[in-house]
Order: C-alpha cells, then sequence, then structure tokens
C-alpha cells in the first residue's frame, strides 16, 4: 500500500478496482478517506488519545473495508442512470431497446432498398408459391439482422453501459437471458408448412412458443445461444480486467 494510506485502509484500493471503478475515480476516493482518518486521528489526539487508541477508535468510526467499498461503489453507480434505475435498463430495459432496433434496421434497409428498385437494380420477388433461392436467402438475411445481430448489438450496449457504471456482470447476464428466451419467441420462414391457406413462399414473422418444428434449425438454435454466448465471454472477460487491474494496483502498493 502508499505510505499515505492508513493500515485501516488496507486492500481498499484493489477491491474497489476489481469491482470495476476507474483507477483515477478509486484512487481519489481512497485519499479522500485517508484524509478524513488522518482528521479523526488528529481530533482524537487532541483530545488526549494516545496514538495507537486515536487509530483504532478514527479506524471503527470509518467503518469495515467492505462498508466501504459498498458504499464507495454505490456513490459511483448513482452517477449514471443505469445504476440508479437497473432493473428498469437490464430488466424491462432490453425488449423495448431490441424492438428500438428492429426499427432501426428497418428503416435502414428501407432506405437502402427503395433507391435500389427505383433505379432498377432489384426487384421485388414475386409469391408465386415456389421458394426461390433469392427469396431462401433474402429470409435467412432478415432473421439474422432481426434474431441475432439485433439482440447481440443490443447486449453490447447493455453490457458498455454496465462497465462503465460498474455493475459488475450479473445484470448484463440477466439481460442476456431476457433478449434470449424473447428472440427465441420469433421466427422469420416460409408459409408452407405452416399454414395451407397461404403460398408456400410467403414470408412471415411468427410470435409464440418456441416452435419445435424448426428447434433444429441452425439460426433458431443460434438466436437463443448468441446472447448467453456473448454474456458468457463479457463476463470471462471482464473478470481477467478486474484480477490485472488489481494485480498492478497490489503492485503500486
Amino acid at each position: 500500500m502508499n505510505m499515505g494510506t492508513p493500515a485501516a485502509l488496507d486492500g481498499l484500493l484493489a477491491q474497489l478496482l476489481r469491482r470495476g471503478l476507474p483507477a483515477e475515480y478509486a484512487r481519489r476516493a481512497v485519499a479522500e478517506m485517508a484524509d478524513h482518518h488522518q482528521d479523526l486521528v488528529d481530533e482524537l489526539r487532541a483530545a488526549g488519545e494516545s496514538e495507537s487508541q486515536a487509530a483504532t477508535e478514527a479506524a471503527r468510526r470509518l467503518g469495515e473495508v467492505r462498508t466501504l467499498v459498498k458504499k464507495t461503489v454505490r456513490e459511483y453507480q448513482r452517477r449514471y442512470w443505469c445504476g440508479r434505475r437497473p432493473l428498469a435498463t437490464f430488466v424491462f430495459g432490453p425488449i423495448p431497446f431490441m424492438i428500438l432496433a428492429w426499427l432501426a434496421l428497418t428503416l435502414i434497409a428501407c432506405c437502402i432498398i427503395w433507391p435500389l428498385e427505383q433505379m432498377g437494380v432489384t426487384a421485388n420477388p414475386e409469391v408465386d408459391g415456389i421458394v426461390s433461392p433469392l427469396e431462401y436467402w433474402s429470409t435467412c438475411v432478415a432473421q439474422s439482422m432481426y434474431l441475432l445481430i439485433s439482440p447481440a448489438l443490443v447486449l453490447l450496449a447493455l453490457a458498455w453501459r454496465a462497465k462503465r457504471a460498474a455493475m459488475g456482470s450479473g445484470w448484463g447476464c440477466l439481460s442476456a437471458g431476457i433478449l434470449a428466451v424473447f428472440a427465441r419467441l420469433f421466427w422469420i420462414g416460409f408459409a408452407g408448412g405452416v399454414r395451407t391457406d397461404m403460398p408456400a413462399d410467403q414470408g412471415m414473422l411468427m410470435l409464440g412458443l418456441p416452435m419445435l418444428w424448426h428447434a433444429k434449425e441452425p439460426l433458431y438454435i443460434a438466436q437463443f445461444l448468441l446472447p448467453l454466448g456473448i454474456a458468457g465471454l463479457m463476463t470471462l472477460r471482464m473478470r481477467q480486467l478486474s484480477q490485472r487491474v488489481a494485480r498492478l494496483a497490489a503492485g503500486d502498493c
């Protein structure tokens, strides 16, 4: 530990860094606590306490390191809206955020496809009851955009906010589970094999319970596993970074 840090605050800096606080903020918080501890010691010494008694009493008034860590982390988290409203952000927010991502992707797709159609470069495939290669791959692209890319982007954005606010990986994993279940409820495909009153090549976006007849399709499996896989990788990465930062902090002590 640094020479100016009292023994009562041993390990505080490393724990704050391990919880995800920025190094500058964590060092400033520890320095403020050290100054406060020294003020208490000076006050008690002026009242007639011995140096050891004053240091012990000052440490007791300052509180346990675990309590100081929780208080400091919470104060930092309150600087961000997601830290003040974690349930609204990471529990109730993923689905509206994903719908907004769908709308954004739809707008982008329209801005790209409509001018091409006007120039005659592309044309809408005709519904003739036969699934053409273009129709098949267009459906795969749509499923990838709406049910793979969208939840992945939303999860990465939420994980970035959680990391910036030192919220830990738990909230990101919770959002990943919600997005995985929500994405799994949707399926983009053709009416053939599902409805007999529509042309076989009529594209459909279906919502309901997980459809067992598509459970073995790679895209259908990936749209459930992808958010969970991203959350797992991010959690592992955050733990590696926190351990690395804690080792660096210990080396500076």
